[in-house]
């Protein structure tokens, strides 16, 4: 009996054991199981952030990202299967994004979903709300607002740089599911790995904001707004509509830094950039340009329809007033039609010369503008040099031809943009003159008083094909007499300029024509294809002045002959036929120079006709058999 009882005591021992053992494998077995199964799901989970990062880091716009956040959350929630962002607007909050629930407008039913999270704990923790399961006997199924679908949900507050930024409530259609404390944790899991992206894409959105937006006001900066610019060029020409580029400058900004300091001023433009933004509506676009001046590109809008828009924009900026002070501003124009291609620089120095003539017309209160002889010159020669850099931006000149009469007598839409800006630039400081210039279609007479004769690109045909020798020519005419004279050939940035009795200047260096004998020097003339009449007489003289010369050359711009002359560059210049506009200015400087100019048969030049020239230092025009 003995040996049957200690037989079966080891029997148990071992059954005891062998239970034992089993149930530490089962044990390990289930921990494995479920070790291995966190581990499933941390991957699965990890696997699924890295995808989100790689969407986040595709897409462009904020409410893209959110939307793509409240999706990977929901799919990594156990039984979450709606939710929904809702952004912190200061006055309320706004649904950003939503899945598997209805689009909703700011309002009271949304920011009471974020206030239960206030009431809870002031926006400083998630929390799980479970109201139905709280209140089911009580057969109390609303609270806070909610309806019995939406009693089971979390709440997670989305700070950002200690500014709340939104409230994030995930919900369960099922109504017998909790939300656990582990889901809270998921969250914060997914907000953790997500950061970084999220903070990526808000520092890489700040960048992209400030390459293309002034930081001060928010409006498109000069690099936007060209670009903008050339892509409603394009647009303009295949829909053959017109748009127009308003250049705008307040008015005594200076005042407002001078009296109330810069923050002061930084306040006006923030101000007065709201007011544009709000009266330029879509889709036309507004741009801080530098300092005080702005840019408006009105889309599908001729010139008229602009300055309707412009007078309402002058209304609104009146009436809005800034700690009782009364903005004011001026503006200029420049349509652009769809069959001429004015480049954005172009535009610019259009619209800007209009515009400083509205605000000469604004700061005189429309009264006659005292003219300023000691200023006037200096004036003449910043409107040549800007409307030169007309000249200089041109593209695709060719496309631009149109033939005047005559052979080879050639113009362009530019000779007639550099008119228009020469006209308006010129006009603001001698509004009493009278102007002819080459591109008009009816020719005036001279006045009495003051007279500006144009000619807006001297040497076309070379203007055409890239020769490089064009100029700028502007002479001004007094009681019918040369009075200034300045011509600009923009590919040197040489500007040549005198005024009666002050001497000849290039670049504010003073010049004189030649001495040399004209066996030492070189002879320069003009031939007119349009002139037919004259090509034997030209090319005979041509020859004869060969023989008598050093040499013999030919350039294609009358106004930069006579320049030359005056500089001291070669000895005589002679055409058979100029107009006005190719010589009043170049006369003046080869007087100033110490020059002599007549005609060709040496009688004094009939200023206001057409003629013949002949020009040079003193002993060469003297020498000269004709």
């Amino acid at each position: 009996m003995e040996d049957v009882g200690h037989i079966a005591t080891i029997l148990w021992t071992v059954i005891t054991v062998l239970v034992i053992v089993f149930l530490v494998a089962v044990y390990a077995f289930f921990m494995m199981h479920k070790k291995n199964k966190q581990l499933m799901r941390v991957t699965m989970i990890r696997k699924r952030l890295i995808e989100t990062s790689r969407q986040i880091s595709e897409h462009n716009t904020e409410s893209e990202i959110i939307q793509t956040v409240v999706q990977a959350i929901i799919e990594l929630i156990p039984n979450a299967d709606k939710g929904e962002f809702l952004i912190n607007r200061k006055i309320g909050f706004e649904q950003m994004a939503a899945v598997n629930m209805k689009k909703a407008e700011a309002g009271e039913i949304i920011s009471r979903k974020a206030m239960i999270l206030y009431q809870i704990n002031q926006f400083k923790g998630s929390v799980i709300h479970n109201c139905f399961r709280l209140y089911r006997g009580n057969k109390i199924l609303i609270e806070n607002g909610m309806s019995e679908s939406d009693s089971n949900f979390l709440l997670v507050p989305v700070i950002n740089d200690r500014y709340l930024y939104g409230v994030l409530h995930i919900g369960s259609i099922d109504k017998d599911h909790l939300f656990k404390e582990q889901d809270l944790e998921t969250i914060e899991q997914i907000k953790a790995e997500l950061e970084p992206s999220i903070k990526n894409f808000y520092a890489e959105k700040k960048v992209r904001f400030l390459v293309d937006h002034d930081e001060l006001t928010g409006v498109m900066n000069r690099r936007k707004i060209k670009k903008s610019y050339d892509l409603e060029a394009i647009a303009a020409r295949s829909s053959q509509q017109k748009f127009c580029l308003v250049m705008i400058d307040m008015d005594d900004f200076k005042s407002y830094n001078d009296t109330y300091g810069h923050c002061f001023g930084d306040q006006v433009l923030q101000h007065f950039s709201a007011i544009l933004t709000d009266s330029i509506k879509e889709p036309n676009l507004v741009a801080r340009f530098a300092g005080d001046e702005f840019l408006v590109l009105l889309k599908n809008t001729d010139k008229p329809q602009a300055k309707l828009i412009m007078k309402n924009v002058v209304s609104v900026v009146a009436e809005r007033e800034l700690n009782g002070i009364t903005l004011q501003f001026s503006y200029g124009i420049c349509e652009v039609s769809p069959e001429v291609d004015i480049p954005f620089e172009n535009a610019l120095a259009i619209s800007d010369v209009g515009m400083y003539k509205n605000k000469n017309k604004r700061k005189s209160n429309k009264a006659e503008i005292i003219y300023k002889e000691d200023s006037l010159l200096d004036e003449i020669l910043q409107i040549t040099k800007k409307c030169g850099k007309i000249m200089l931006s041109a593209l695709n000149i060719e496309a631009s031809v149109t033939e005047k009469s005559g052979n080879a007598n050639f113009v362009t839409a530019y000779d007639n943009i550099v008119q228009q800006a020469l006209f308006e630039g010129l006009q603001k400081i001698l509004p009493e003159a009278v102007f002819i210039g080459e591109e008009e279609k009816e020719q005036k007479e001279l006045g009495d008083g003051f007279t500006f004769i144009i000619d807006p690109i001297d040497g076309t045909t070379n203007f055409i094909k890239g020769y490089k020798y064009s100029s700028i020519s502007v002479g001004l005419l007094r009681n019918r007499e040369p009075y200034m004279g300045v011509v600009y050939n923009p590919y040197l940035d040489e500007i040549f300029y005198a005024k009666k009795g002050e001497g000849a200047y290039v670049n504010q260096q003073q010049i004189h024509a030649s001495q040399h004998s004209l066996a030492e020097g070189i002879v320069v003339f003009g031939t007119a294809p349009y002139y037919p009449e004259l090509t034997n007489d030209t090319f005979a003289l041509m020859r004869s002045l060969f023989d008598q010369a050093l040499d013999i050359r030919r350039s294609g711009s009358a106004a930069l002959d006579l320049c030359n002359i005056a500089a001291g560059r070669c000895e005589l210049y002679y055409e058979y036929r100029l107009s006005p506009w190719d010589y009043t200015a170049g006369a003046l400087i080869v007087m100033e120079a110490g020059g002599k100019i007549t005609t060709i048969s040496r009688e004094e030049l009939p200023y206001g006709k057409s003629c013949s020239c002949l020009a040079g230092g003193q002993p060469a025009h003297e020498q000269a058999r004709i």
